[in-house]
């Protein structure tokens, strides 16, 4: 009886780990890191920027830094409510997964060597009259990205859809937005790079 007793209380002090829900939780605390990150970096580039370098046209064309920013603000809803769409179909396919693929899913996004045309609905139309303004949008959006990632209870991993270099996982394209913004992050530092050589000469 005394050996029967030590047993059950040893058993009701051991940690049981959950191999899904550690994955699950690992998933929900890079890509809130990632998220948060990617949104960081854009703010740093484009903070304390005069008017004259927000609006700077490179000169081969192309967009200007408050363009870029634009461009950000009116593409991440469409992504999200891409991922939002995969989760309310919620057609588990628990056999298939693609989580391996994270890292290349990030890169192919961030490459800007892998040129993309943007549908007319994302082009920027110097909307925002403030670099203020258009960062409260994206920072809002951002936010409830976030929300989404922390507060689903769907199976994330084995929902799927597709983005334009293939088929992704539900939490895949989560990380979509952040790496789209991260991509134009990458663009506004060019733009800044000409604009500080333009100023050296």
């Amino acid at each position: 009886m005394k050996n029967l007793l030590l047993t059950v209380l040893l058993i009701g002090t051991v940690s049981f780990t959950n191999p899904e829900s550690d994955s699950k939780k690992a998933d929900v605390s890079f890509g809130i890191n990632y998220l948060e990150g990617t949104l960081k970096q854009l703010e740093d580039e484009v903070k304390n920027l005069s008017q004259e370098e927000l609006m700077y046209v490179p000169k081969e064309g192309g967009w200007s830094i408050m363009n870029c920013l634009e461009h950000i603000a009116s593409t991440e809803p469409a992504i999200i409510d891409g991922a939002k769409k995969i989760i309310q179909k919620n057609e588990v396919i628990s056999s298939k997964d693609l989580k391996q693929n994270d890292g290349i899913v990030i890169a192919n996004v961030t490459n800007r060597g892998n040129k993309v045309k943007t549908p007319k609905p994302f082009e920027p139309t110097n909307k925002y009259s403030s670099v203020e303004d258009v960062l409260k949008v994206i920072k809002e959006q951002r936010a409830s990205t976030i929300k989404l990632l922390k507060e689903t209870n769907s199976d994330l991993r084995h929902l799927f859809g597709e983005y334009p270099y293939g088929e992704v996982d539900a939490y895949q394209l989560i990380l979509v937005s952040g790496a789209h913004g991260y991509r134009h992050t990458l663009q506004i530092r060019d733009i800044l790079k000409e604009i500080e050589s333009n100023n050296s000469k």
